[in-house]
């Protein structure tokens, strides 16, 4: 026997309390009696009143009180096995947090859209571990695979433009970073989602991509920005300015993004200008590759018995109503019949 609620068995505390609050009265009004003249003589003055009758309604009222709570434990008796399997890959997501990200070529803001998009994309997964990568200067693995998105998301909300101290682009770093989070992973299962401008700083993103490939990494790049470029805002006000005073026009560099992806069989994709990431054709070729086993359980499901408790509580109830601590009337026998 298990109990579905089963916290709600402390409750069973107020039959007792229940049972004695009734003795109380019942010794209360023994009590007031007493002051008119002796008890027993009252007693059989007041013919019409069963005392055993009044004890049979209270116990009756505090056991369908206790059948209630009971029924509100949920009582489970008999179980059903049922198998939980889980398919899917392994996918590593890499964010441009550098200051480009700022840019608002793409509204309201290069970050916030890819944001935004990678929250919906989250709400897609089904059966995949995902992990969450941000870079700049350098990368940081922010979250690792997992099948827990809830903490992916709680995650992807506290990303900003100072989620990683070291300033720049270095997506290289971004893709090492994901090789070495991939390393305990199976090979023919890695995905690497990479969401930037594109705007690489010395980091050889194509040496790290062709590395990548050969360790079954498949790289699909967003490229979140336009080519015709956007100056970057900066905290307070006015835009990043270079040493000469003139400001720093961001611009999306895709040919490099289309290279890292054709090293590794992937796909780049532009963000077209009202901020779609396309991530669809993303999704869509995820779920056309070989997915993997990543999870495997029995689950145990107790069926519910609450109603066998519940009904005798009713009729109790119902009786409880209908009973009377009247004395039922007997009839004299005269003798004859009329």
């Amino acid at each position: 026997m298990n109990f579905g609620n089963p916290n709600f068995l402390i409750a069973l505390v107020i039959v007792p309390i229940l049972l004695s609050f009734f003795l109380l009265v019942f010794k209360r009004k023994r009590r007031l009696l007493q002051k008119f003249g002796n008890y027993r003589v009252l007693q059989k003055l007041i013919k019409n009143t069963s005392v055993k009758a009044q004890y049979l309604k209270i116990g009756l009222v505090c056991l369908v009180v206790a059948l209630i709570v009971v029924a509100i434990a949920r009582p489970q008796y008999g179980a059903i096995e049922r198998p939980l399997v889980r398919k899917g890959v392994d996918i590593m997501i890499a964010i441009d947090t550098s200051l480009s990200m700022r840019a608002q070529d793409i509204e309201p803001s290069r970050l916030a859209r890819a944001k935004e998009q990678l929250r919906g994309l989250l709400y897609r997964l089904r059966g995949d571990r995902v992990g969450i990568i941000t870079f700049a200067g350098t990368a940081f693995v922010q979250c690792p695979l997992t099948l827990d998105y809830g903490i992916a998301l709680d995650i992807l909300d506290t990303i900003d433009t100072n989620s990683v101290p070291v300033q720049g682009t270095a997506i290289g770093a971004a893709i090492r970073k994901a090789t070495d989070a991939f390393k305990h992973t199976e090979k023919g299962y890695r995905v690497l989602i990479l969401l930037t401008d594109g705007e690489d700083q010395g980091s050889d993103p194509i040496d790290a991509a062709k590395k990548a490939a050969k360790e079954g990494i498949k790289i699909y790049c967003i490229g979140i920005g336009s080519t015709q470029g956007m100056p970057i805002p900066v905290e307070g006000a006015g835009y990043k300015e270079d040493k000469q005073g003139h400001k720093v026009n961001s611009r999306l560099d895709f040919t490099t993004l289309e290279k890292i992806a054709l090293a590794t069989g992937g796909k780049a994709v532009k963000a077209n200008p009202h901020g779609e990431l396309e991530l669809d054709q993303v999704y869509g070729d995820i779920n056309t590759m070989q997915k993997k086993l990543q999870e495997s359980r029995i689950y145990t499901i107790y069926e519910d018995r609450f109603q066998y408790v519940l009904l005798p509580a009713i009729i109790l109830l119902i009786l409880e109503g209908i009973k009377s601590d009247r004395k039922r009337k007997r009839k004299e026998w005269t003798g004859r019949f009329e």
